[in-house]
């Protein structure tokens, strides 16, 4: 009975010889998966405690595919195929892919350069050309930024490279200026303390650098002021605010007359962003 039972389930031989490279095949594969996943994590944890985040999600994604290729050159090997017409038509197509790919590949050498360069982190306040806004990725091809309108915006990592990076983040402390333009028939020395005591009163501004107010130009009909504060980049916004809707309501009520048609500027600059 154990012989008759035994005879029936038993394959052959030659589907057994012949199975057996494609399931190691298979299992070499998904190893290959699992380690590219732990691989990927593992880097990602030590070049993010010890760098910049965007290395950490580069390095992620170049452990993964890096991991995943060698484990599929390996599975192709144990069902036969050399090594060597795997490398050679890698090399083939490695040449193929290279010209018609210069420009991905490109925007690859040049992630890597913003990486080492580190001109941002993701978080920071940037303004690239006229796109200004916040990092919100660093990938191999492009990079992400969101703007304050809520738009994600790709650029690409060869376009960044060569653009004018400015980067409103890097620094703990910014200026305020504000533009006021007051008639000549105004006391210019009165003015300028009156302004100056308002900004110290902002609990917002710094009392090192001190606060100055300048005068900047002579026009045709009123005398151009700048009022500088500094605060710390945090409370920029707000202050700049603050300080642009207090100072026309003091001048207001100090009898300054404002001069048409530019009775007051508001910001100095106002392509400056939020911190």
């Amino acid at each position: 009975m154990h012989t008759t039972l035994t005879s029936q389930i038993s394959l052959p031989d030659g589907l057994i010889t012949t199975m057996t490279p494609y399931a190691k095949a298979l299992l070499t594969i998904i190893a290959g998966i699992v380690l590219a996943r732990a691989l990927s994590r593992g880097v990602t944890r030590l070049l993010g405690a010890h760098g910049p985040s965007q290395a950490a999600l580069i390095g992620e994604k170049l452990a993964f595919w890096i991991t995943l290729t060698l484990s599929l050159i390996f599975a192709l090997n144990q069902i036969g195929v050399e090594l060597s017409s795997v490398l050679a038509a890698a090399g083939i197509a490695t040449v193929a892919i290279s010209f018609a790919a210069q420009t991905s590949i490109s925007n690859v050498i040049s992630g890597i350069f913003l990486i080492i360069d580190r001109p941002f982190v993701i978080g920071d306040t940037v303004k690239v050309d006229q796109t200004l806004g916040t990092v919100a990725g660093l990938g191999l091809l492009s990079s992400k930024i969101r703007t304050f309108e809520n738009l994600m915006v790709r650029v690409p990592n060869e376009a960044l490279l060569k653009s004018t990076i400015t980067n409103y983040s890097a620094l703990a402390i910014r200026r305020v200026d504000v533009l006021v333009r007051v008639g000549y028939d105004t006391p210019i020395e009165e003015i300028q303390n009156t302004i100056s005591a308002l900004m110290l009163e902002h609990p917002a501004v710094l009392d090192e650098p001190e606060p100055r107010v300048l005068t900047d130009a002579l026009g045709e009909a009123s005398v151009s002021l700048i009022a500088r504060a500094w605060v710390v980049r945090e409370d920029y916004v707000q202050a700049r605010s603050d300080l642009s809707t207090e100072l026309v309501k003091r001048l207001i009520e100090s009898g300054v007359t404002l001069p048409p048609p530019l009775r007051f500027s508001g910001l100095y600059d106002r392509a400056e962003p939020p911190a």
